[in-house]
């Protein structure tokens, strides 16, 4: 049993060590592709970088605009878009008409910043939007980075040569990251609004005119509106629906000019306007209306009454509810806006250059009994969604693509799962792992050559997200994903419509070969030297529990090895004797795939490790080949990419390795030109030592 073999000297100090290691990678040691910056979006001001080096970064962050970070933690300017379209998540999207975008009145805009969907001013003003991003926080049970989370992020709206007058009102919505908080949410040389101790103050720059709104505690769980109105004789604050007025000779205040800062504050803010009048209390009330705490919104449904909004959407719930905990609502009402923001905003999964109509969709949820009992009163804040319900979630994005396979589909949903939280567990993850030599795409009524091995073949495309996941955590952005979904659009699959074929070009785009991305995620996750690569591995076992327990059980068990095939053969110290060797009939290996071989080391000694691709495959197949040295002990491996070579050509290369170690030969499919059915490759490959 390849995996037992490989990992019983090593289980009983994974399981000791799992729990430090995944402390250590939540603290913070997470994408190599992902670093801190300095960030400055929409007037696009970044340093001096090297034309080339700008192109690749952003082609690899498939950005059309905005700005992102290189792997140095530079700001990279990645252009702006044409008058009729707006920046949104580094994508030119046609612009949106406002009410597209939020509710309530828009009349005398002065400024509007709607966060949770683009970092532009979307006035007539224009004004630009300058975006720091901050030292990241990659902890938590999900650690992606939220497109709103203010947190990681400080904005600041250059008003220009442009000032505005009494009277004025500005208006936001907020959800602060913990009960009772104390923070900053803006500032402008007017004024700041405050959160002290979870209340609201609002304190006027030049005069120290402070207004204290105690009517309300700012929600951590959902949903705040605040508005701050100035006429020339007095401030009246809203705060989540409780009006506070002070009078106040505001004659001399001066104007509003020069810039509104919102951030670093811990939570979330959106929707942001700038009014160049004193909104009425009608106006200011449809603004907030969703966040009231008197929650005397007029719901659709009257046998849903009850309800909670956040950021992206409103939950409805009918009366009496008993089996149901608010703390699952709550929990409920941040998941859903979270897998929006993800699924949508991040990944694209939506049709791209119709985001506004995306957006503009109905996105309320009425939670039916059904619904309730099955999902929504089984999680909390204590008790997480798991994989399998960030797997189903997706799937509700994915469909609005309709860009979809039978292998897209399972493969993505458990990517987006792997995405949002990479330590989740799924026992479907080996029976693509474990059986390498299957192409990719491979699903359940695959057809492969008689007497290759494709136990368990039917989770093959759920434990693909691997693959997946590689891709977007250490090459290409998560936006990846929604660009393969988008294919069609963009013609990245001319020749096969394949899901497939449009990795690969999403991966040439990006300024990267798929061949040598594959051979590299092979010989990574070989021994899981990856980020995660722990959690990652007991999901691998986890599989080959689950296969090997249903194939005991079967009326006709097969051998164990035949469940459990990531390592094609094992050899000793002597690997192949200096013979070269074909590949095993029942590891021949498809299109997008590939075999591992492992040596036992017992003594310091150089190996010769060759590869020979067989003359009798078709023209376009093609190979990678690199070998791994792996220390168990001190967790080092050493990687050696073999020469490139064509049918008949014999090539090796020598690789050291040490006593106590392990040798890997990775010998990986990559025909460029080849991207659907379940063709087999042969080859000869080489151990020798030296």
């Amino acid at each position: 049993m390849n995996i037992q073999s490989k990992n019983r000297s090593v289980l009983s100090d994974f399981f000791s060590i799992a729990f430090l290691l995944m402390a250590m990678i939540l603290s913070g040691c997470q994408a190599e592709t992902k670093t801190d910056s300095d960030e400055q979006s929409n007037n696009n001001t970044a340093p001096v970088i090297d034309e080339n080096h700008r192109v690749a970064v952003c082609a690899s962050e498939g950005a059309q605009c905005g700005v992102v970070r290189d792997k140095s933690g530079n700001s990279i300017s990645c252009g702006s878009c044409d008058g009729s379209e707006t920046c949104s998540n580094n994508r030119c999207e046609t612009s949106c008409s406002l009410n597209q975008i939020d509710d309530g009145p828009f009349d005398g805009l002065f400024a509007y910043v709607p966060t949770q969907f683009a970092y532009e001013d979307q006035s007539e003003n224009q004004h630009s939007v300058n975006t720091k991003l901050l030292p990241r926080n990659y902890g938590g049970e999900f650690p992606f980075e939220s497109a709103v989370d203010m947190k990681a992020k400080k904005m600041e709206m250059d008003f220009g040569e442009k000032t505005l007058s009494l009277p004025l009102t500005i208006s936001f919505k907020a959800i602060a990251n913990e009960k009772n908080q104390t923070d900053n949410l803006l500032n402008t040389n007017l004024l700041s609004v405050d959160e002290i101790n979870g209340q609201l103050q609002v304190k006027l720059t030049n005069n120290q005119v402070t207004v204290l709104n105690d009517k309300s505690n700012m929600k951590s769980r959902s949903c705040n509106h605040i508005a701050v109105r100035l006429t020339e004789n007095e401030i009246k604050t809203s705060f989540n629906g409780h009006a506070v007025s002070k009078q106040a000779n505001l004659n001399s205040i001066g104007h509003l000019a020069g810039s509104l800062s919102l951030g670093e504050y811990e939570g979330r803010i959106w929707d942001i306007r700038v009014f160049d009048n004193a909104l009425n209390d009608s106006d200011i009330k449809k603004l907030g209306k969703e966040c009231d705490d008197a929650q005397d919104m007029v719901v659709e449904n009257p046998e849903f009454p009850n309800y909670l909004c956040g950021v992206y959407q409103c939950m409805y719930w009918p009366a009496n509810v008993e089996d149901t905990t608010m703390d699952s609502f709550e929990y409920q009402l941040s998941g859903h806006d979270m897998t929006w923001e993800h699924n949508v905003m991040d990944t694209g999964m939506y049709v791209h250059g119709a985001l506004c109509a995306e957006y503009e969709k109905s996105r309320n949820l009425e939670l039916t009994d059904g619904y309730r009992k099955s999902w929504v009163s089984k999680f909390n804040f204590e008790n997480p969604w798991n994989q399998y319900v960030l797997h189903e979630n997706f799937h509700a994005y994915q469909k609005r693509t309709g860009g979809s396979t039978k292998f897209l589909a399972e493969s993505s949903a458990s990517w987006g799962a792997f995405t949002m939280k990479p330590t989740a567990y799924d026992t479907l993850l080996g029976m693509y792992t474990l059986q390498p030599h299957l192409a990719l795409w491979t699903k359940q009524d695959s057809v492969f050559e008689d007497g290759i091995i494709d136990y368990s073949k039917g989770g093959h495309q759920y434990g693909a997200s691997i693959f997946e996941w590689y891709v977007t955590h250490y090459v290409l952005a998560d936006n990846a994903m929604g660009k393969v979904f988008n294919r069609d659009r963009f013609d990245l699959a001319p020749l096969t419509g394949s899901p497939a074929e449009a990795f690969y070009n999403v991966i040439k785009d990006g300024g990267y070969d798929m061949r040598e991305v594959f051979v590299d995620f092979a010989a990574r996750i070989t021994t899981w030297d990856v980020d995660y690569g722990d959690t990652f591995l007991k999901s691998e076992i986890g599989s080959f529990n689950r296969m090997n327990g249903n194939n005991k059980k079967s009326d006709s068990p097969i051998p164990d090895e035949e469940v459990d095939n990531k390592i094609s053969v094992f050899y000793d110290e002597n690997g192949t004797k200096g013979n070269w060797v074909a590949v095993p009939a029942r590891y021949k290996v498809s299109a997008w795939a590939f075999n591992a071989y492992e040596v036992s080391v017992d003594e310091s000694v150089s190996y010769k490790l060759g590869i020979n691709p067989s003359t009798n495959n078709p023209d376009y197949a093609e190979f990678r080949a690199k070998a791994v040295v792996y220390n168990e002990a001190t967790g080092e491996r050493r990687y050696t990419d073999l020469p490139v070579t064509s049918a008949g050509i014999a090539v090796t290369t020598n690789v050291i390795a040490h006593k106590g170690e392990k040798l890997y030969l990775i010998v990986a499919s990559t025909p460029s030109t080849k991207f659907t059915d379940y063709e087999a490759y042969a080859y000869d490959y080489l151990i020798e030592k030296q």
